[in-house]
């Protein structure tokens, strides 16, 4: 006897939800739970599972079924798999971040993987690539599991990597089966000659499992319709309980209104083998129990069962103007957020799933806020979840000034800057960045900087990523809220509502941005800077600002202080010193990662004018060329692409060598 849980994904099964009906619907039952994927389990889904207690050896993946490889953990190791690569593929360098590695040869990607384990030492998964078109991708487990082939196509959107096959492996390598892909049609093709449709491999897996009548299956109503049609063909022996959720019988999986076919769910037509029914909210179990009782002659037992993900994170601050702002988490499925004041006045409506935040204008802060989830249904929409009432805490909102108004306050004042970004807040938690190791010494002078009071020497300034994130491009906005998140306790300790603080995004005024119609306003402003200044450019030795571009004709003389393109903090004094000669009544211009935070400080506490003014080349060049996306600058360094670094060829340029004044590294 087992129980049998039904689900696309671990997601739609969530967490807790199986223990939950299995004490108030099968109290007595000890047997034990198998977790049926319809689709193939990713490592998310794996590391859910766990959190819930869940091993792999419950985990049944439909697919796998039909090949004698049935593993789902990795335990293929990265360092012998980046070692096969090599000599396979004969890359460049390899760039590790810690969940991830990329493969570059002549400056193009040419294969990523992904990793799986503590420290990374699994394999998960790698993608090929051919000028960053992506070819097929590789899944392994204990030996490479399956391998997705895709072809460029064209969508309305523009080009896409449409996938066109997926290979099954059994453990000895050999071909267990192809999973064809055509339009909207899938097909299955077995070595002996055997082809199943979609209906007929669902139909044989659920033959597989040779179901008795003292076996249990909660089927989830996210599994396919096709999938739902084989389990009560060859399944009906067994006790079947479905999950109704709230919404989720709008349209059928091929997009068509289900009112058509005259039910709500696939399982409608089967009612009669249905053992009983678990719904989400006591207005579900309401509709159900009239489209029933209408429809047909039984009606199943129907047990209310919250099944809805609960609200996490939430956050009500007083912002600028008496405003309140309004931040949570939520990961359950949702049409939509109501936002109520606890008299039970409705403020806000936001259908935009995405965004978990609101500016409240018009409430006073000394009343509780409560936020509700919605789901259209066909009798209208229907409340899914409610958070505890919520007031305002002791958080304010950060001040930033503008990217011009932080422009006109440096050129005004003739201000130090030391902008703030994801790089030092990784420092500062002793994470190590791409171009500059952990430094425990660095870390402590950097939260001495970002902690300084307001003064009329040094302006700190921190990226505007913490309201209005609409601003930026989707997978911008989406880094920053997970930097956001991840080190909510570190921006805690060091950001402060006492303080006005400058934009950092002065060196990144364009790429970013959803809105670019002020990027050249902004540029003109940058510029403005350098206009009758001697400067001193104080950077890495691949960096070339400046180089084979405008950004600086305004400038009455430039010179140069060439430094290690990497971790540049280990010479911080020979650098320090080499500012000291050279830069006297100059304006000094720093492009040297966290290290130039630092610099910044000591220099604007010796009287010096020194800008922290990182990316800005980059920037400038992408503006210039009219970017969309990150692209590589030829014959320098790019923003983001650090390691590339070395597959830079440098041009001979006779005025940018008479420039430098002092080389402080060895690179060539």
């Amino acid at each position: 006897m087992a129980l049998y849980m039904f689900a696309q994904t671990m997601k739609c099964m969530g967490e807790g939800r199986i223990d939950a009906i299995k004490k108030r619907l099968f109290e007595k039952m000890v047997s034990p739970v198998r977790y049926i994927f319809t689709t193939i389990p990713g490592l998310k889904d794996i590391r859910e599972c766990e959190k819930a207690g869940i091993g792999t050896e419950q985990m049944i993946a439909m697919y796998q079924c039909f090949t004698d490889n049935h593993a789902l953990e990795c335990s293929v190791k990265t360092e012998d798999k980046l070692d096969e690569l090599k000599s396979n593929l004969q890359y460049t360098y390899a760039k590790r971040t810690p969940g991830s590695v990329s493969m570059v040869k002549g400056g193009c990607e040419i294969a990523s993987m992904v990793l799986d384990g503590e420290n990374g030492e699994y394999c998960r998964e790698i993608s090929y690539y051919n000028y960053t078109k992506l070819l097929r991708k590789e899944i392994y487990t204990n030996d490479i599991n399956h391998v997705d082939y895709y072809v460029t196509a064209r969508a309305e959107g523009g080009l896409y990597a449409k996938l066109t096959r997926r290979t099954f492996h059994n453990v000895d390598g050999s071909v267990a089966y192809d999973q064809i892909f055509e339009r909207e049609k899938e097909w299955f093709v077995f070595p002996d000659g055997g082809i199943f449709t979609e209906e007929q491999f669902a139909m044989e897996f659920i033959k597989k499992l040779d179901l008795s009548e003292q076996d249990l299956i909660l089927l989830d109503d996210s599994v396919p319709e096709e999938f739902v049609q084989a389990v009560f063909t060859f399944g009906k022996a067994a006790q079947i309980v479905v999950l109704a959720h709230v919404g989720q019988y709008m349209k059928n999986r091929s997009g068509k209104d289900l009112p058509v076919k005259g039910y709500f769910y696939e399982w409608f037509p089967y009612i009669e083998a249905v053992h009983a029914i678990v719904a989400p909210t006591e207005g579900l179990k309401k509709l159900l129990l009239k489209e029933l009782k209408k429809h047909y002659c039984k009606v199943p037992d129907i047990t209310v069962i919250s099944l809805v993900d609960e609200f996490a994170s939430i956050v009500l601050y007083e912002a600028n103007e008496g405003n309140l702002v309004l931040s949570w988490e939520y990961s359950g499925k949702a049409d939509g957020f109501w936002v109520y004041d606890v008299s039970g006045k409705r403020v806000c409506e936001r259908r935009d799933i995405h965004q978990h935040w609101f500016l409240i204008k018009g409430c006073k802060k000394d009343k509780g806020i409560v936020i509700k989830t919605f789901v259209d249904t066909l009798k209208g929409s229907v409340v899914t979840a409610e958070s505890e009432p919520i007031y305002v805490s002791g958080n304010k909102t950060v001040n930033i000034m503008g990217i011009l108004e932080t422009l006109e306050y440096i050129r005004d004042k003739r201000i130090s800057v030391a902008r703030f970004g994801d790089g030092e807040i990784k420092q500062m938690c002793g994470i190590p960045i791409g171009y500059q190791e952990y430094n425990e010494e660095l870390a402590k002078r950097l939260k001495q900087v970002i902690t300084m009071p307001d003064n009329d020497k040094l302006l700190v300034c921190l990226p505007d990523v913490f309201e209005k994130m609409e601003r930026y491009r989707t997978i911008s906005a989406l880094s920053w809220k997970q930097n956001l998140k991840w080190y909510q306790d570190c921006y805690a300790e060091i950001v402060t509502s006492e303080k006005y603080y400058g934009n950092a995004f002065i060196s990144r005024p364009y790429i970013d941005l959803t809105d670019k119609s002020m990027c050249g306003k902004y540029f003109q402003s940058i510029k403005k800077l350098f206009v009758d200044e001697d400067i001193l450019i104080v950077e890495g030795f691949y960096s070339r600002s400046g180089v084979g571009n405008d950004l600086f004709e305004g400038a009455r003389s430039i010179k140069r202080v060439i430094c290690p393109s990497r971790n540049a903090y280990s010479k911080y004094e020979v650098i320090l010193d080499a500012i000291r000669k050279y830069g006297k009544d100059k304006l000094i211009l720093l492009m040297l990662g966290p290290t130039a935070k630092v610099l910044a400080y000591d220099l604007a506490m010796e009287g010096y004018w020194a800008i922290d003014i990182g990316h800005i080349d980059t920037e400038y060049e992408w503006y210039k060329m009219g970017a969309k996306y990150r692209i590589m600058i030829g014959g320098k360094h790019t923003a983001e692409g650090e390691s590339a670094d070395e597959d830079i060829v440098l041009q001979n340029d006779d005025t940018y060598t008479k420039e430098i004044v002092v080389m402080l590294t060895n690179e060539s």
